[in-house]
């Protein structure tokens, strides 16, 4: 997160509020998508509780069962 806070800082000239904003819809997409393509689990798996810290495991919570159904 910190590596996508400063990266936005950095090229896109956010503030610090901004860019926490962008960091937090980028670890949301990122964990729908992971979560799309079946490899979510296999990381959780990988580095285990770390994969389920409050922002990317609510996406995943919640594209999960979306798919499932689909």
């Amino acid at each position: 997160g910190e590596g996508i806070k400063q990266t936005v800082m950095h090229w896109l000239h956010l503030g610090e509020k901004d860019a926490l904003l962008a960091v937090t819809v980028t670890l949301v997409l990122l964990s729908v998508l992971l979560t799309g393509f079946n490899l979510y689990s296999k990381i959780t798996k990988f580095g285990g509780a770390g994969g389920l810290v409050p922002i990317t495991g609510f996406a995943n919570s919640v594209a999960s069962p979306a798919i499932e159904y689909q």
